[in-house]
């Protein structure tokens, strides 16, 4: 059976509900982003197929020069991560993540195996590992939506949910599987990259890819996607706005 918890604005500042929660806050980061919760200095664990939500934004916070051992915040398999908010990940970090022979995560950033679910912007500054099993990150809003901030993502799974536009201000990448469903995903002037050269790797009901140009076509979104030489036929389902 699947445990919920709901984080609200009471929250204290350091808890525990079937996951593990060290150094947790509240701070304000921006006029933009006011995390409702900030992981700073320690783990935040989600294990057991859990469920939880952030009633606000998420800040993933540890200092440059932290060399705490544990890892920073990780989601595992059939975990939930439901953000209402923005999730802005700050983490620094140099190094992959490290598992045991157990499965047990020893050293990461950001490590997602379960799915991460953003009602608002996806901010990353940093280090972020998609997992390797079913990390998946849903941005789900009827709003307009922004995978941002100062480093590229490297998706496992994106799935883009409900009507509002999914808006790119740099290069991503996915390495599994882009599920546009019914929602659009504007590149802007940047790239979204497929690595996975299976031609199901990008799916889609109504939604679609759009792209822009600058002022004299010198610089251009797109959708790229690695192919193999099966044969197979490879969709790009792409409306170019100017």
């Amino acid at each position: 059976m699947n445990n919920s918890t709901t984080v609200k604005s009471v929250l204290s500042s350091v808890f525990a509900v079937a996951v593990l929660f060290l150094s947790c806050n509240i701070q304000q980061v921006s006029a933009q982003y006011n995390p409702i919760l900030t992981v700073k200095g320690g783990t935040f664990y989600l294990k057991d197929s859990v469920i939880v939500r952030v009633n606000g934004d998420m800040l993933n916070q540890v200092p440059v020069n932290d060399n705490d051992v544990l890892p920073a915040m990780r989601v595992t398999q059939q975990s939930v991560l439901d953000i209402q908010g923005s999730f802005i990940n700050n983490y620094k970090c140099g190094q992959p993540p490290v598992i045991d022979n157990n499965g047990n995560l020893i050293f990461s950033a950001m490590y997602n195996d379960g799915t991460i679910i953003v009602k608002n912007d996806w901010v990353n500054n940093d280090t972020f590992y998609g997992g390797s099993a079913g990390g998946t990150v849903v941005l789900s809003s009827v709003d307009p939506q922004l995978i941002t901030g100062t480093h590229p993502t490297t998706f496992n799974i994106l799935t883009l949910d409900s009507a509002g536009v999914k808006t790119q201000t740099l290069n991503a990448i996915v390495t599994k599987k882009l599920n546009l469903a019914n929602s659009q995903l504007n590149t802007d002037l940047y790239k979204m990259t497929v690595t996975n050269a299976t031609p199901s790797s990008v799916d889609w009901i109504t939604g679609f890819v759009s792209t822009n140009t600058n002022a004299n076509n010198s610089i251009y979104g797109r959708l790229e996607r690695f192919t193999s030489n099966s044969g197979a036929d490879y969709i790009f389902p792409m409306l170019r706005l100017s």
